[in-house]
């Protein structure tokens, strides 16, 4: 018989608890008796096939409960098996966890003082956005209100100016961030191009340069995967359809070959889609009063030179970002997708990436933004 030094033992039993396959335990440590250890100190063994049941608090616990919750909602799954699960099954964390104590600072202090003395005071390592959305989760509020003044600034400069020329000149006192999620609480929108100044002749010869690059008329898709060129719906803005600035450019209009697979599509609140697929997620948030802007420019919520002509599909009032990627199989729009994720995680902002797999499954992904136990798509 061989003896095995309890400090071995012990190890084992740690690595087991680990996720690490009994197979590879036994190679690691040279031993055969790998089931006689477990029995000795009376170690449960896992059983490696997930119940529905388990699957469901995985969907839910995941993405926003401390790790000391989710081990006791789903004690049978060592951390390093859960977190392989919800890997698989396309579920994230936060981008920042929060200890007990944490939640209890939150509790005590969060809406005592402003939100960046709040940040300043107890998380100077967390973004706004991080800290907003985690209150929001908690169900906490913040005390810090909108003066009549600031409100009425939004009301006549939001659609009109950039957010870095709001907070410059009027607003100093307030984030990129929180002036635009306030505008979202306003229903504000920007109805003029503000970030980039485009005059028609521009946007003509930006047309006429893809189009002789190309050797056809440009689809929206084409649009949506150049980063040199501007995006389809500033086309819609400045011409009424992408249709008339192809006509003003002198190319040939072919609905099928100009939009592809898109097209514009109108929500039923108005908001303009470039998809059936963003109309359906659309649908979903208006259904569920999640209030959003469509078509955000990322330069409008964080300071970043990457940000470009950049816009996200969808921000949500606590500054959260959606984005739907509906063409991940095109290798320039996978690089664009991939600028798009970095240029979120960099900058702390907490993203909803979406896919085709996601469209029947929206419930799920957005339950803890919702006030109820079951929601519908509209399809």
């Amino acid at each position: 018989m061989i003896f095995i030094h309890k400090e071995i033992e012990l190890r084992i039993i740690e690595d087991y608890k680990n996720g690490i396959k009994p197979k590879d335990i036994c190679e690691k440590y040279n031993v055969v008796n790998f089931y006689n250890i477990l029995n000795k100190y009376k170690v449960q063994r896992f059983n490696k096939k997930w119940t529905q049941e388990e699957l469901d608090i995985l969907q839910l616990s995941y993405p926003c409960e401390t790790w000391e919750m989710i081990l006791k909602l789903i004690p049978k799954f060592s951390k390093s098996e859960i977190t392989q699960k919800a890997s698989r099954m396309g579920i994230s964390r936060d981008l920042f966890q929060y200890t007990d104590e944490d939640i209890e600072v939150f509790k005590k202090h969060y809406g005592t003082m402003s939100v960046k003395s709040f940040i300043d005071s107890f998380f100077p390592n967390k973004s706004e956005s991080a800290i907003l959305t985690k209150a929001n989760r908690l169900g906490l509020k913040s005390r810090e209100h909108w003066s009549d003044d600031e409100n009425n600034i939004l009301f006549k400069h939001y659609s009109s100016i950039t957010n870095k020329e709001l907070k410059h000149k009027f607003l100093n006192n307030r984030t990129l961030t929180a002036i635009t999620c306030q505008a979202t609480n306003l229903g504000l929108k920007k109805t003029e191009i503000t970030n980039i100044q485009f005059s028609k002749n521009e946007l003509i010869e930006n047309l006429l340069k893809l189009s002789s690059k190309l050797g056809r008329t440009p689809t929206c898709d084409d649009l949506l995967v150049d980063d040199n060129a501007p995006s389809p719906s500033t086309y819609h803005r400045y011409f009424g359809s992408y249709s008339n600035a192809c006509l003003e450019a002198g190319l040939k209009v072919n609905p099928i070959n100009t939009f592809g697979n898109t097209g514009f599509h109108e929500a039923s609140d108005g908001t303009l889609c470039l998809s059936a697929a963003e109309v359906t997620i659309t649908e979903f948030l208006i259904e569920n009063d999640i209030k959003f802007q469509k078509e955000v420019m990322y330069s409008d919520i964080i300071d970043d030179e990457r940000c470009g002509k950049k816009r996200c599909d969808w921000l949500l009032c606590d500054g959260t970002v959606i984005e739907y990627f509906g063409m991940p199989e095109r290798e320039s729009y996978k690089l664009k997708m991939k600028q798009k994720i970095e240029l979120c995680k960099d900058n702390k902002i907490k993203l909803i990436a979406l896919y085709r797999k996601d469209l029947n499954k929206l419930h799920k992904i957005f339950k803890p933004l919702t006030n109820v136990s079951t929601v519908t798509t509209k399809r």
